[in-house]
Formats: structure tokens, sequence, C-alpha cells
């Protein structure tokens, strides 16, 4: 776990970029519904349900892997693959409707071979759930 100066614990550091970026750019809003794609380990997740307020019961922040992640307050989570068949339709359902903002900080598993890693990163930058 990553432990912010301001004593604020998150599961990676990446939630500071997160965090930053919805400084800048007003991101969340009170009662929202985030889906965070490729989710673990859930320091996006984390910070989304703060922001939103969804341990409190306003908004809803869905969590989706194929990576299991510790259950973290104001989120529900789901272990499988977004572009699996019907998983669409299971986020929409989790949140009650559409998502507001879709967040995903998800790389394609790397070879080292660069061609074959380019065409991973496109595959998964253009897939539509």
């Amino acid at each position: 776990m990553w432990r912010a100066p301001s004593a604020r614990v998150f599961r990676a550091r990446a939630a500071f970029k997160l965090i930053e970026i919805d400084e800048k750019y007003h991101l969340f809003k009170s009662g929202a519904r985030v889906v965070d794609l490729g989710a673990a380990p859930g320091g996006w997740s984390q910070v989304a349900a703060q922001r939103i307020g969804s341990a409190q019961g306003r908004g809803k922040v869905v969590a989706v892997d194929r990576l299991e992640m510790a259950p973290t307050p104001g989120v529900e989570f789901i272990r499988r693959d977004f572009l699996g068949p019907g998983a669409g339709d299971e986020i929409k359902a989790l949140l009650g409707g559409s998502a507001d903002v879709v967040l995903s900080d998800m790389a394609a598993n790397a070879t080292g071979h660069r061609p074959t890693d380019h065409l991973r990163v496109m595959a998964l930058a253009e897939a539509r759930g």
C-alpha cells in the first residue's frame, strides 16, 4: 500500500495521478455512477468512491477486473473480462444505468516483442464492450 504524506492510504500510487486529474478536470460529481475497468488493485476505485460518496449511499462505483481485488468500501467488484458476453449488461445493471464516468488504467500483457505488444495495446484501445 502507498501512504501519502497526508496519511491517506491507497492501494497504488496511481491513485494520486487520478486525484490530480480530478482536481484539474472535475471528473467526479457527488452521486455519479462510475465504472473502473481493469480495476485491480483498486486505487482508482478508492478515489472514485471517496470523491462521489458511494460509501455514504451517494452514487455507485463498479470495479471490473480479471484479477481478484480486495473489498473496498463503496465499491462493488466483479471479477470478469469486461469484453466477455453479457459484461456490459451486468455492469449497467449494477450501476443502475449508464456510467457517468468510465475509468481505465489497463495495459495489455507485454511479450517483449515490440510489434506484438503494439498490436495488443491497439486492440485493447479499440475494444468495445
